[in-house]
């Protein structure tokens, strides 16, 4: 990654990796965004004493810090780009693939919203007040209609 333009990997969708090593050698250009080291390990699969044979990351730590190019408050484990939507893992809530930091509607954006399996937040029915919550995804656990 000699490239001087690259500043994000952007693989959000990255899952797994079967086989071989991960060598990220950025020194030498403005890439911050990345995962750390066992955050590689775990799509990987490997255990915590082979991470060090198995991936090696190397990017200018001090410049990324100095133009404040670091993962969003919400991240675990680094990330891929800016902001809450490229975490590599969130560390409170997750809603529609952006981290955030509760499953209350009125910190996302007037959606209203429950929390659906752990940790992670669902829309409400369409018939749900976005004022409110409700219990689940049906009609009938709205906490408040739209209209009555």
């Amino acid at each position: 990654l000699q490239d001087k333009k690259f500043q994000e990997l952007r693989l959000n969708s990255l899952e797994k990796i079967d086989t071989g090593i991960v060598i990220i050698m950025a020194s030498g250009s403005p890439l911050c965004y990345l995962p750390d080291k066992r955050s590689f390990s775990q799509i990987m699969n490997i255990t915590d004493d082979k991470i060090d044979t198995s991936v090696l990351i190397k990017y200018n730590d001090s410049y990324c810090g100095a133009v404040k190019k670091l993962c969003d408050a919400e991240c675990v484990g680094g990330c891929w780009g800016p902001g809450p939507s490229n975490c590599f893992k969130c560390s409170k809530f997750t809603f529609e693939g952006k981290c955030v930091d509760s499953c209350k509607s009125k910190e996302i954006q007037g959606i209203a919203v429950y929390e659906a399996e752990d940790k992670v937040c669902k829309r409400c029915h369409e018939q749900c007040d976005p004022s409110d919550s409700c219990t689940g995804p049906g009609n009938d656990e709205c906490k408040k209609c739209k209209t009555v």
